[in-house]
This record gives structure tokens, C-alpha cells and sequence, in this order.
């Protein structure tokens, strides 16, 4: 509780929490498990449906006569599983009540321990990984319960954190393309911190330096989803907004006893009370006046910030990112053709970090070098975003794209001809590609030609390089050459 719900005091919101659990288990014990009722649900749609083909066939009416099929088949399995979790459920509940009534017993007698420990290895080996039926409260069902009230994942909550800490960085490369130097900075020193090498006291900062559009603002809505549970355990802020002394200041921590505003918080104390374990990630920290990042000394050292009505922040579970693009052209030229070590590119760029941003606050951080990003690495990020907007149009209009290796090459090579690097692939997808799929998807639908059915959508290249899209007969589809699966 003290860790993923915000707003409100300790011990209430974890006498709260640990009184909805037990609720849930006793209701639990009695009641039906929510997974048969999602089963039974699932039957009775496919009842409907099939119901519904069937009539239409009766008055004349054409219908799909494979749908039906494929009903007809959902329809047995779905039946045969329910009869399975149906016996799984009894089963279990019956186990979980034998435990409860010899509980019931003085535990002083050993032929009483020992019936009542075969009875409790018999309950466990009944609900295995996936218990229908809870004996007691457990973590599984605090999770569950804090994952309906905040909406962070279960899994990620579940997750053992030496081992969250210890494949980070396998992870992070999954996703932060072309910057290994990096990923690989910020993981060891998030190791040392996880592992209590590191001052306790003071959160983790690192100073993110770089060209734009090379995977810095993403490397830290990765470490927040990967860590904390989710991009919504980042707290994001221009820094560029915070030019002005007086209204940098009141804005980050509030307004002081007096001003407009007062008692409302500031944009980044708010965010960090009621988010204690999260990602801070500040966004072009040079373009800050000089009293705006003086005001980090506090935090940096003590891991705390005092907000406008006098209340001390915690920042010490934090982790901060700062970026800024000083030293970009420095950076670029060092690594166009190479890829120097990290160590020696700081030494590079760090006379002039110092200059702008004064050598006592820098030496507060660990400074990341970001390099310019390659071709390959360009190739690879246009392939993981084409395969996001495959999943959104097989899970919004079951329409699969096929897209050929080509494509992903022609988008490479066009982000190689500006400087915004990986951003410019959203520039395209969003200014070219969307706009030609959304046009085939409505000219389907004002034909009522969409069918329900999985189509397949055919994603190209015209004679001058230019990217089409056009819907396909499957059959062509699955002729169409190389085929990208990101």
C-alpha cells in the first residue's frame, strides 16, 4: 500500500487494503470463481450467435456457413472446459472447507497436526499455480486487489525484484534500440543502487546527453514501466517551461502562503507525494534558469524537496532522468562512423556540460552519452512500431498487415535523411501510412465490404518509393514476399 496507492495515510489505506482481501477470500470460499462466470458469459455469447446464424438460415437468409462451424466447435471446447474448471472449483472448495473444520480442533493433539498438514498438501496440490478457491489471504490476492484499485499490472507487481534488477538490462535492449552504451550505464549503477551498494538517502540521477530523437525520453518511460509498473509511474515536465525565477520556482513546488494557488502543490512535489516510487524525467534541463536546478542540490543530496507550504517530499525511491541536447554536434561527430567508449565520449563533452550547467550540479549526476543512431538501429525501431499498429488493427478491425522487409527499409532510409532521428518513423507512420490505411479502411466500411471476418491489408511501395496500402485476398497475401513480423 505504501508503495503503489497515493493519497492517502498510512495504517489506513493498508487496513483497507488487507480488510478488501480477506472480504474477497471469504466471498471466495462460497461463491462462484469469477473465471466460471467469464466461461458460463462466453457460452452464452456464442449460444446467441450460433441462435442467431441458425434463424437466418431457417428464413433463407445467407450466412457464413464456416462461422458456424467454427461456433459450433468454440462452443464443445468451451462446454468441455467449463465441465473441467466446474470440477476443479468443487473440488477445491470441498479441500478448503476440510481444512477450515479441522482447524476447528485442538491443535495440541499430533494426530490432529498431522491430518490437518495432509490436508493442506492436498489443497495445494489441487489449486496448483492457478487456485480457484483461497484457503487464507495471500500476495496473489493483495496484488489483485491493489491492481483493481491503481491499475498497475499484477505481474508486475508480483515480480521478484532481484530478478527484475538482474535482467533489466536484457530487457531495456529490447526496446531502446541502438544505444547499448547507455542502457548499460544505467543498469549497473540501478544494480548497485538495488542491491543497497549506493547511499540509501539519495535517489538515482542521470544526466541524459544527446542528439534529439535518439531514445532518451524513452528510456525512461521504459525504466518506469519496467521498475515501477507502468509509464504511468513516470512524472514527465518540460523543463523549458521553467525560464522565469519566480514562476519556475512556485511551479515546481507550489505557491508559497499567500499567492494564487497556494495549498494546490507544485507540478513535480504533487506528482512525487502521491507517486513516492516513480521515474522523474525532466525534459531539456538547460533550458531551466539557474535558481530552478539550483533548487535539485536538496534532492540530490538529502533525497528530499520542500514544497510551497512547508511539507518535506520523499525522493529517495525516485529515479531521475534528465536530458538535455548540449554537446549534440560534439556527440554526433564522435560517433557518426565509430562507437568510441562511453567513458571516453564524457570526457569529450563534460568542459562543456560544466560551462552551462556548473560543475558542482554536474557532478551530482551520472552522466549518459547518447549516440547518433545507425541505420540498423533505425530499421529495428520502424519494425518494433509496425508491429505495435499490427497489433492495434488485428485487435481493432481484425485486419493483419503484411508488410515486406522493403518497407521497413524505405522508412529507415528516410529517417537517415533528417536530423530527428527515430522520431521522424511517427512522423511518417502517422503522416502518410495512417492517413492511406484509414482511407481503405472507410471506403470498406461505406461498401459494407468490411467483413467480420480476418482480411488482410497489404502495406507497399509505388514506382517513386512512396508507401501504399491496399486490402488483399488472402490468398495473394500469403504469396506476398517476405513478410515482416517484427
Amino acid at each position: 500500500s505504501a508503495r503503489y496507492i497515493a493519497g492517502r495515510l498510512l495504517p489506513d489505506k493498508a487496513v483497507d487494503l488487507i480488510d478488501t482481501a480477506a472480504a474477497r477470500v471469504r466471498v471466495g470460499q462460497s461463491g462462484k470463481p469469477a473465471s466460471v462466470e467469464d466461461l458460463e458469459r462466453r457460452i452464452s455469447a456464442l449460444q446467441r450467435e450460433q441462435e442467431g446464424l441458425t434463424r437466418d438460415r431457417a428464413g433463407g437468409e445467407p450466412i457464413d456457413e464456416a462461422r458456424l462451424e467454427r461456433l459450433s466447435a468454440a462452443l464443445d471446447k468451451a462446454n468441455l472446459e467449463h465441465a473441467d474448471l466446474t470440477a476443479r472449483w468443487k473440488a477445491q472448495q470441498d479441500a478448503v472447507r476440510r481444512v477450515q473444520e479441522l482447524r476447528k480442533k485442538p491443535i495440541q493433539d499430533a494426530a490432529t497436526r498431522a491430518e490437518i498438514e495432509a490436508a493442506l498438501s492436498s489443497l495445494r496440490a489441487l489449486q496448483g499455480t492457478s487456485p480457484l478457491v483461497r484457503l487464507e489471504v495471500d500476495p496473489d490476492v493483495v496484488a489483485h486487489v491493489v491492481g483493481d484499485w491503481t491499475g498497475v499490472p499484477v505481474g508486475k507487481m508480483l515480480e521478484d525484484e532481484a530478478s527484475k534488477a538482474l535482467h533489466l538490462e536484457a530487457r531495456l535492449k529490447e526496446r531502446i534500440k541502438g544505444q547499448d552504451q547507455a542502457v548499460e550505464m544505467v543498469s549497473r549503477a540501478l544494480r548497485a543502487a538495488k542491491v543497497g551498494l549506493k547511499d540509501p538517502k539519495k535517489p538515482q540521477v542521470f544526466l541524459l546527453v544527446g542528439p534529439s530523437g535518439v531514445g532518451k525520453t524513452e528510456l525512461g518511460l521504459t525504466v518506469a514501466d519496467m521498475l515501477f509498473g507502468g509509464e504511468r509511474f513516470a512524472v514527465s515536465i518540460n523543463m523549458s517551461e521553467y525560464q522565469d525565477r519566480e514562476m519556475g520556482v512556485s511551479g515546481l513546488l507550489g505557491a508559497k502562503p499567500g499567492y494564487v494557488g497556494y495549498g494546490k502543490g507544485g507540478t513535480l512535489t504533487e506528482a512525487v507525494r502521491q507517486r513516492p516510487y516513480s521515474v522523474v524525467l525532466l525534459d531539456e534541463i538547460e533550458k531551466s534558469c539557474t535558481e530552478v536546478r539550483n533548487l535539485f542540490y536538496q534532492v540530490f543530496d538529502k533525497g528530499e524537496l520542500t514544497d510551497g507550504t512547508g511539507r518535506k517530499i520523499d525522493f529517495k525511491n525516485t529515479v531521475i532522468f534528465l536530458t538535455t541536447n548540449l554537446t549534440a554536434e560534439v556527440i554526433e561527430g564522435a560517433t557518426r562512423d565509430d562507437s568510441p567508449p562511453a567513458a571516453n565520449v564524457v570526457d569529450l563533452i563534460r568542459p562543456t556540460l560544466s560551462h552551462a550547467l556548473q560543475p558542482a550540479w554536474l557532478a551530482r549526476t551520472t552522466i549518459v552519452p547518447f549516440y547518433s543512431l545507425k541505420r540498423a538501429a533505425i530499421a529495428e525501431i520502424a519494425a518494433l512500431k509496425l508491429a505495435k499498429l499490427s497489433s492495434r488493427m488485428a485487435e481493432t478491425h481484425r485486419v493483419e498487415l503484411v508488410i515486406p522487409q522493403a518497407v521497413v527499409d524505405r522508412i529507415a532510409d528516410r529517417c537517415t535523411e533528417v536530423e530527428t532521428g527515430a522520431r521522424n518513423i511517427d512522423f511518417i507512420l502517422e503522416g502518410t501510412l495512417l492517413p492511406l490505411m484509414s482511407t481503405e479502411i472507410l471506403k470498406r466500411l461505406s461498401e459494407g465490404a468490411l467483413s467480420p471476418q480476418p482480411s488482410q491489408m497489404a502495406i507497399g511501395l509505388d514506382a517513386s518509393g512512396e508507401l501504399t496500402a491496399a486490402f488483399v485476398a488472402v490468398d495473394a497475401a500469403l504469396q506476398a514476399p517476405a513478410r515482416q513480423s517484427p
